[in-house]
């Protein structure tokens, strides 16, 4: 019988315990690294649900024609025949249009319009990831109020 050189049981169970080990490391490295993911897109959920609300927002007071705070919480934009509602509604703030409704998963506090140095201003009071922010909008006179004002005034005649 020939003798053949081999691993002796007790090098195999080292390298199997060694390679039980690095593979157990890796596991725990692997599952900190899909909840670090798995955190970053839960945050760009929430960062994109709040710049779409802010840019519907701000979209829609761009285009509005009038303006009406109904409650602290709730605010009616009319822009020709269409009506737009932002209103609270459980933790949340709704935007209620003819064809349809969309909720926003933000809390809109209040809603409140202001006057300084001749400009209008709209101010929304948002909570949202436990932190108040503060938006505010220049309401802009339109060119036919300017048209109407040159003519109420009669301008031309004092030129």
């Amino acid at each position: 019988m020939r003798k053949f050189a081999a691993f002796t049981v007790l090098e195999i169970v080292l390298v199997m315990a060694l390679t039980g080990v690095l593979i157990s490391i890796l596991f725990a490295v692997l599952q900190r690294f899909n909840a670090a993911v798995s955190n970053e897109v839960k945050i760009k959920s929430e960062l994109n649900s709040f710049f779409m609300m802010r840019s519907t927002i701000w979209k829609d007071l761009d285009h509005m024609d009038s303006l009406q705070v109904e409650s602290k919480n709730q605010v009616v934009l009319f822009n020709g025949k269409e009506r737009i509602v932002y209103k609270t509604i459980d933790g949340g703030c709704e935007r209620i249009i003819a064809n349809g409704n969309y909720s926003f998963p933000i809390t809109l506090n209040e809603i409140s319009c202001s006057k300084s140095n001749g400009v209008n201003k709209v101010h929304l009071s948002f909570e949202w990831k436990d932190r108040v922010f503060e938006i505010s909008y220049p309401i802009l006179k339109s060119p036919s109020e300017s048209i109407n004002n040159y003519f109420s005034k009669k301008e031309w005649q004092n030129k």
